[in-house]
């Protein structure tokens, strides 16, 4: 079976996959070398060296380092709190929703722990008049992340327009506040 044209992200999977190419999506030179999984010999067609585990985290084709294998998990930790304590926030990590917490109107920790990769997002999904979500921070792997401190947040009202505001706490209309990804 061939899945031409799907870019498959960390985490991401694909039934009865059989051929893996890896290139980068401006299909430049791909640079290997400081890359495990490029062949030795520099052939690109076949890179055996791609570890590939089915459902079951069993290895089913291609050789690992001693420090690979299907990802561990993690903790996510988001403080926050809404303004009515009606508001309703989802945790996304690499595009999947891992968590969907109601909030109160005061500050709470909520907690999920998860082996995806990918960009970590607070979404605030029910804005509503006299509702507005506060997230203090996010604590990913051990690292507290201030929210104020990240670029990305399209539900911070400014410049007369939602995802106008940046570096900011406060979500005042549905969107997302970004985090980096962990792994």
């Amino acid at each position: 079976m061939q899945y031409t044209g799907i870019n498959l992200q960390p985490g991401q999977t694909v039934n009865q996959a059989v051929v893996f190419r890896i290139r980068y999506t401006d299909w430049s030179s791909f640079d290997t070398s400081n890359d495990y999984s490029a062949p030795e010999s520099g052939e690109t067609e076949i890179a055996d060296r791609i570890a590939v585990f089915n459902s079951a985290n069993k290895l089913i084709m291609g050789s690992q380092p001693e420090t690979a294998g299907p990802s561990s998990s993690y903790n996510i930790k988001v403080r926050a709190r809404g303004t009515s304590g009606n508001e309703t926030i989802n945790l996304t990590v690499g595009g999947n929703v891992i968590a969907t917490w109601n909030l109160t109107n005061y500050f709470q920790d909520y907690n999920v722990t998860t082996s995806l990769s990918g960009g970590i997002n607070v979404e605030y999904t029910n804005d509503a008049p006299n509702r507005d979500v506060v997230v203090d921070y996010a604590e990913i792997g051990g690292v507290i992340h201030q929210a104020e401190a990240q670029s990305g947040n399209s539900a911070a009202w400014g410049n007369g327009q939602c995802g106008g505001g940046q570096f900011t706490e406060w979500m005042h209309c549905n969107g997302y506040l970004g985090f980096s990804a962990y792994k």
